[in-house]
């Protein structure tokens, strides 16, 4: 199990959704939705890099 900081996520998700052209009103329905996908792309990305990382290591 990790755990993940999400004090910063709803932030986020709000710039993203605000930069996409969603409107404020729009965005109370799924903003939740958008922090969701941002904490697991997070994860996403972190495996990945610990992936190649441990790729890189084993070429040597």
């Amino acid at each position: 199990m990790r755990l993940a900081d999400e004090r910063l996520t709803t932030v986020s998700a709000q710039r993203s959704l605000r930069q996409a052209g969603v409107r404020a009103s729009e965005q109370r329905a799924v903003i939740d939705q958008a922090a969701a996908v941002a904490i697991l792309q997070s994860w996403l990305d972190e495996r990945l890099a610990a992936m190649a990382g441990t790729q890189e290591g084993s070429d040597a």
